[in-house]
């Protein structure tokens, strides 16, 4: 089926699809929402998945019969079978497996409580201690500070290890960074109730922000969005995203490049004016002091 006989359907079912690459995005209409973007309808196909609602799944005529009240599916496939076209659904009820894997807590059992490169940085011992976090003294983060990346379930997804000195290799990281949402094993009600994420390239980033109370705040550990990434910001649904990469002129301008990228990927997906750009006023949020930051945050 041609994508535009797809968008048809979902028009004339009532529906304001925006493109989002090989899928449309909308807000589910047969139910109470205001996320624009938690149903996803694939462009030739036509499978969706709403993930408002525990990742509701299935062909287009399901979509169909669940949006216009239908009774059953063979309804919904006669009105679609009325619009001439032939829709072939390759969908399997099969859940795909999860690629999240857990880690070994040998790591996590090595960690020992000396923090000192983070408190000389003026972070707080209480702020410190709620990421669970330490220095290492096994291998393969042997000599690096290093902090466990926790699901929201508390799981040990993989591990974060920040060089203590200078190195080629600034982090290195363990574990499947397509999946790390964090650090929402501590901050997922902070985000639901201020409706507002801010971005921010690493786990030290996050530190200063939290320091100075800001605490709606999840870290890419990079600069680019993976999908698992997408995904959670679609089900969180903010109603501000706020970029805050490393502000980098001596660098190419690396980080307020990336920036601008992410801003577009995200705009095809959330609403006009929720994402915005707002780097921080040195070349990371570690640079800066609490006073700093929180005037950082007065500025429009």
């Amino acid at each position: 089926m041609e994508a535009e006989s797809i968008k048809d359907i979902l028009l004339d079912l009532g529906f304001s699809p925006k493109t989002d690459g090989s899928y449309y995005r909308m807000r589910p209409i047969y139910r109470s929402s205001d996320n624009n973007s938690s149903l996803r309808v694939h462009k030739e196909k036509g499978n969706f998945c709403d993930f408002g609602t525990q990742n509701l799944k299935g062909p287009l005529s399901l979509l169909v019969k669940i949006t216009l009240g239908l009774t059953s599916v063979e309804e919904a496939e006669k009105w679609l079978s009325k619009k001439n076209l032939n829709v072939f659904e390759n969908f399997s009820e099969k859940p795909r497996p999860s690629i999240s894997k857990t880690q070994p807590l040998d790591i996590l059992n090595s960690l020992l409580p000396i923090h000192d490169f983070y408190t000389n940085k003026g972070i707080s011992l209480d702020t410190i201690q709620l990421f669970k976090s330490g220095l290492c003294k096994e291998k393969p983060m042997a000599g690096r500070y290093v902090f466990p990346i926790f699901d929201k379930y508390k799981s040990v997804l993989g591990y974060s290890g920040r060089a203590l000195f200078e190195s080629n290799l600034k982090w290195k990281h363990k574990g499947t960074k397509e999946n790390w949402i964090y650090p929402l094993f501590l901050n997922e009600d902070f985000i639901k109730s201020s409706r507002k994420i801010f971005l921010v390239e690493s786990i030290g980033d996050i530190l200063a922000l939290w320091e100075a109370g800001i605490k709606n705040v999840i870290c890419l550990f990079g600069l680019h969005l993976s999908k698992g990434m997408k995904k959670e910001l679609i089900k969180l649904n903010p109603n501000k995203i706020i970029i805050s990469l490393n502000n980098e002129p001596e660098n190419q301008y690396t980080g307020n490049k990336a920036a601008h990228f992410l801003k577009k990927q995200l705009d095809l997906i959330f609403d006009i004016g929720v994402v915005e750009i707002k780097l921080p006023t040195k070349k990371d949020f570690g640079e800066m002091t609490t006073e700093e930051i929180l005037e950082w945050l007065k500025e429009k």
